[in-house]
């Protein structure tokens, strides 16, 4: 068993001092690839204030004009919404938190915003100042 045990560390001292590293020439500069599919990054970011209504207290709405939604958002795009009271902190709708609800859509030229209290009266405290409308355009 010792004599196995010799064997072996002698074998990895052997094989690691047999390690090289061979250092070649640069060569010259090969062909510049295929160019890759385009792609789009274009987004457009814009913050609003927002006025809420409402005709019953139960549920708010809010419409807001964003020019940077037009007809090829609506077929190849997406907008995204964030609703804050100072401007620093954000959160994505829609959400929803106990009976709280906030919800979004959009069309041509505006994002509708709605908030409700699961039937209950919702505070106007509980409704969020600003709005910031995320517009992403893409390719499809």
């Amino acid at each position: 068993m010792k004599t196995l045990l010799v064997i072996c560390i002698a074998g990895a001292l052997a094989l690691n001092a047999c390690t090289t590293e061979i250092i070649a020439p640069a060569g010259s500069p090969g062909q510049d690839g295929i160019d890759g599919r385009d792609g789009n990054a274009n987004v457009q970011i814009t913050i609003h204030d927002v006025t809420w209504s409402t005709p019953d207290t139960v549920i708010w709405v809010a419409e807001v004009l964003e020019a940077n939604i037009m007809l090829d958002i609506l077929e190849n795009g997406t907008v995204q919404v964030f609703l804050s009271n100072d401007k620093k902190n954000w959160l994505q709708i829609p959400f929803t938190f106990d009976s709280y609800q906030y919800l979004f859509w959009y069309n041509k030229g505006k994002v509708t915003l709605r908030a409700k209290n699961g039937g209950k009266i919702m505070p106007s405290n509980r409704l969020y100042k600003h709005g910031k409308i995320v517009v992403i355009e893409g390719t499809i």
